[in-house]
């Protein structure tokens, strides 16, 4: 008798307390069976969109472990990962702006070239949801080049600079006015 197996279990390490991500054959994705197992996807998959896709889906079955799912992102997938999943964390009203993984990730954002999509998840994190938590670290990327362009518009807005700092958003914003305003 010839039989396909649906899934694959792989054990990627066998501690006292046995971990297994599954490979599902017929549809190529990996399915995590508990959350603590995205650093056992992450060790296999170097792109990390098999890990996201896991992710995501666990997040779908089990909202409430949003924020958790979005601070384990973060540690593992890197800070731009994890910005969808903290969005969504505070959608649902899970999530903590005093958090340090919500900072760090604000953090690293601020100075990164974001999608579309990544930008309005930080945009509304940053200036709308958690601003007073994020400030020091916003005005921080608004010193240096790479994060004014995601950060300075939004600080403008907010009137949260002086000195220098406003003088260097304010030309950055002139001389670049197709930035979107966060609203």
């Amino acid at each position: 008798m010839n039989c396909k197996p649906f899934a694959l279990i792989l054990v990627l390490a066998v501690p006292a307390s046995a971990q297994a991500i599954v490979y599902d054959r017929n549809t190529s994705k990996v399915h995590l069976e508990a959350l603590e197992e995205l650093h056992l996807c992450a060790k296999r998959d170097r792109s990390g969109d098999f890990c996201r896709a896991a992710l995501n889906e666990w997040v779908d079955t089990h909202p409430e472990d949003a924020f958790d799912a979005a601070k384990l992102a973060r540690k593992t997938l890197g800070e731009i990962p994890a910005l969808p999943l903290f969005a969504r964390a505070f959608r649902d009203k899970l999530g903590d702006c005093k958090d340090p993984d919500v900072a760090l990730a604000l953090g690293a954002a601020a100075k990164k070239p974001l999608s579309k999509a990544h930008q309005k998840d930080f945009e509304t994190l940053a200036f709308r949801t958690c601003f007073e938590a994020a400030r020091t670290g916003l005005e921080k990327a608004a010193s240096e080049t790479t994060g004014r362009k995601n950060v300075c518009k939004g600080l403008l807005e907010k009137d949260a600079l002086r000195g220098v700092k406003k003088k260097k958003c304010e030309r950055f914003v002139t001389e670049n006015p197709s930035r979107p305003s966060p609203k």
